[in-house]
């Protein structure tokens, strides 16, 4: 009996490809990749609550004006991201895995281009709709019977919207432009840069807060001092991708197409869209139209951000580390790492955001008036 053709014989498939060097040595860091993340995410939460405490002092009409102007703001910057920051975790890390620094290079150039113009673009929006707005409130009110109206176009030493648009617009791009250098050195799991500068920024916010407290500048001064930060942010991010941002391909170096990107984008886009900002903003312009005071949106500023640092407080390190190392695992075709990360990111959410989040519901109105104050509660 003759054997058969080795031709014939049916070849067992590899399960797996060999992952490159960059692969490798993203998967290696993703631990300490979350620690640093992790560490900057809880040092993020805890400032966001001491720039609440603190912008309370500017009494409870003035923090319900800026909880407004810093919804809108939220909603710009959703809007002008188009889920780029989602999609520099898993392209970048994919580009440098299977086509070396050369390829994730172009991915990171494109990256910042996309998010530029789209940035310029809402920002344009807000200086040229809002002060309109502004103007069409005060035609309507006409005497000034209506109060919605009236903080609308600004009375009372309560700013008007056009006094608002030009530091929100520059709040936004410098926000978006940090954003987007902050989203590139996680997917790249340089986290520990990411901790370092965006704790300073962070310190800077506080520091603008105090000053605007002290020297009386309201809502407007408050919104350049943090603009400020922001686009020092954004600078300092952009000096440590320099290296980076100069990086040539070779003639070898393959650069992935920017169609996927944008696509992926644009579905991460519509789901933060919904979930992180028009929800709140319909909230508050419900508020607004039918009446309600700004002491009273104040009051749901502060129960949003309770419940939202509770839901994230444990976990957000993960955010971006995670997508980064599966992604890296993925481009070798490594679906048993790809799945165990999935499992293990899973079980991490709901062990560490759930028990949290019931003990918050549970105790929010003694939190609130612990740190807020009884004037809050």
């Amino acid at each position: 009996m003759t054997k058969p053709a080795p031709s014939a014989m049916p070849q067992a498939v590899p399960p797996t490809q060999p992952r490159s060097k960059e692969a490798e040595k993203l998967i290696r860091r993703a631990p300490m990749g979350y620690v640093w993340n992790q560490l900057g995410s809880l040092w993020l939460f805890g400032a966001s609550f001491l720039f609440t405490l603190l912008a309370t002092r500017l009494g409870k009409t003035p923090y319900g004006v800026l909880a407004v102007v810093l919804t809108v703001y939220n909603t710009a910057v959703y809007l002008a991201a188009f889920g780029l920051e989602d999609a520099s975790s898993v392209f970048v890390p994919r580009a440098l895995a299977e086509g070396g620094r050369g390829a994730a290079a172009a991915v990171i150039r494109r990256l910042l281009v996309a998010r530029t113009i789209f940035a310029a673009v809402v920002a344009l929006g807000i200086i040229a709709v809002v002060p309109a707005v502004a103007h069409l409130a005060a035609t309507l009110n006409g005497t000034g019977h209506n109060p919605f109206l009236t903080n609308l176009a600004g009375a009372d030493r309560v700013p008007g919207l056009n006094a608002l648009a030009l530091p929100v617009a520059a709040y936004v791009v410098g926000t978006g432009l940090m954003n987007q250098f902050t989203a590139i050195l996680t997917s790249l799991l340089r986290t520990r840069l990411t901790f370092i500068v965006g704790g300073l920024s962070q310190v800077a916010n506080l520091v603008a807060v105090v000053l605007v407290l002290r020297g009386g500048y309201g809502v407007p001064g408050l919104i350049w001092g943090v603009a400020a930060s922001a686009w020092l942010a954004a600078l300092a991010y952009g000096l440590l991708l320099l290296p980076w941002l100069t990086q040539r391909k070779d003639a070898k170096t393959v650069v992935p197409s920017f169609v996927p990107v944008l696509r992926l984008g644009g579905a991460a886009w519509l789901i933060n869209l919904v979930n992180g900002a028009l929800l709140k903003q319909v909230v508050i312009s419900l508020f607004g139209a039918f009446l309600i005071s700004y002491a009273a949106i104040a009051y749901f500023n502060l129960a949003f951000q309770l419940t939202h640092a509770a839901a994230y407080l444990l976990i957000s390190g993960l955010g971006g580390v995670g997508l980064a190392a599966m992604s890296a695992a993925y481009s070798g075709q490594d679906r048993p790492a790809l799945a165990f990360a999935w499992r293990a990111v899973s079980k991490v959410h709901i062990l560490l955001s759930v028990p949290l989040l019931v003990f918050v519901f549970i105790h929010a109105g003694a939190i609130i008036n612990f740190f807020y104050g009884s004037a809050y509660s």
